[in-house]
């Protein structure tokens, strides 16, 4: 039996968890706790909405049933950079907006062949063939290495390459 861990419960960790459950027999999330950027509005883009409804079968529909509201990002939004604003236009690129908390709940309800653990994931690591951090950018990665060399990529959120032997997963 094949079996991933991840850790973080967050959107990330959700959608991570979620895909796993094609390539492996058993996906155990750890959500150990808080969501420190669960209070403020969330837009996906439109292939990130694509991609959920495709990990998440239905989950669009019931954004929409629950009130969020669809946007035209080129209208509707105000995108700057340091030449100023971008002009404003009516354009057919159209998402939901809505809190990052009912989008969570939503995944969360939503999550199949999932088991999720609503604490911190113990250590030395349960045996498994896959661990994933998805813990955000605010998570303690640091504590998961062998090497103190790391390599920052600059991506949204905190991401960064190891290599597989710089890696420990256990005690």
């Amino acid at each position: 039996m094949t079996s991933a861990i991840v850790i973080g419960g967050g959107i990330a960790g959700m959608a991570s968890a979620q895909v796993l459950t094609t390539y492996f027999d058993q996906v155990t999330l750890y959500d150990g706790g808080p969501q420190p950027q669960a209070q403020h509005l969330h837009v996906l883009m439109k292939k990130g909405q694509e991609l959920l409804e495709g990990m998440f079968p239905g989950i669009l529909r019931q954004l929409s049933m629950a009130g969020c509201p669809e946007i035209d990002w080129a209208q509707d939004t105000l995108w700057e950079n340091s030449q100023g604003a971008f002009p404003r236009y009516a354009s057919s690129v159209r998402t939901l907006s809505m809190s990052r908390t009912l989008l969570q709940d939503l995944m969360k309800a939503n999550l199949t062949g999932v088991r999720v653990i609503h604490e911190r994931v113990p250590r030395p690591y349960p045996d498994a063939d896959l661990v994933v951090i998805a813990g955000g950018q605010n998570y303690p990665l640091e504590e998961h290495l062998v090497s103190e060399e790391i390599l920052p990529i600059q991506l949204t959120y905190r991401s960064y390459v190891f290599k597989q032997s710089e890696l420990t997963m256990g005690g």
